[in-house]
């Protein structure tokens, strides 16, 4: 059995509200298939570029420790298709681990709450950036605007629009030092300038 879900890119820091306001977009998604194996731990498939060390990938570091802190002892092969751009704050490491905890909580129906997912999709984060950052796994997880009020315990608030927005994400085309993590640094570059409307 496997079990896909996909997560929408993300906006972080709105305003004043850094590491505390963010809001998901319909401009890109990444999907991650879960399934069971059996081999233990977690096992990482993809063709998209993405760190296959579980250390190093957030939808992995995410899915291990949500197994070891509820001390499960399956086997996951997670299969990642990457939609979202790298390194354009855009939230695409954060809905990697949104969508891997939201499979695997379908997988083997654990019935976690949307703030555990976040609990869980957070901790993923270490791996792309070195710490922990709720805001955008909490808009791909919850989806429009969030307001994270606590880490500990998490407690996410969805913030009524009752208005209709646009948003309109301009993309330069630039070279990016890929280096959100300390002591890592890899050169990517754009091919061309995009501007999405949604």
């Amino acid at each position: 059995m496997s079990i896909l879900s996909r997560a929408f890119s993300s906006s972080a820091n709105l305003g004043s509200g850094f590491d505390i306001l963010s809001v998901a977009h319909n401009a890109f998604f990444d999907e991650v298939i879960a399934e069971t194996s059996e081999k233990k731990g977690v096992t990482i498939e993809s063709n998209s570029g993405v760190p296959l060390s579980v250390e190093e990938n957030s939808a992995g570091y995410a899915v291990k420790t949500l197994l070891e802190e509820l001390e499960l002892k399956e086997g996951i092969k997670l299969k990642i298709r990457k939609g979202i751009p790298y390194s354009l704050g855009l939230g695409s490491s954060g809905a990697s681990a949104a969508a891997a905890v939201a499979s695997v909580n379908e997988l083997l129906e654990l019935g976690l709450s949307k703030e555990n997912l976040v609990k869980y999709a957070m901790a993923g984060e270490i791996a792309s950036s070195g710490s922990p950052h709720p805001d955008n796994v909490a808009a791909s997880i919850f989806g429009g605007v969030v307001a994270v009020t606590s880490t500990n315990p998490i407690s996410v608030i969805e913030v009524p629009a009752n208005i209709h927005v646009k948003f309109l994400l301009v993309i330069p085309s630039v070279k990016v030092e890929e280096k959100t993590k300390k002591g890592k640094g890899n050169a990517s570059s754009r091919d061309s300038s995009k501007v999405l409307r949604f």
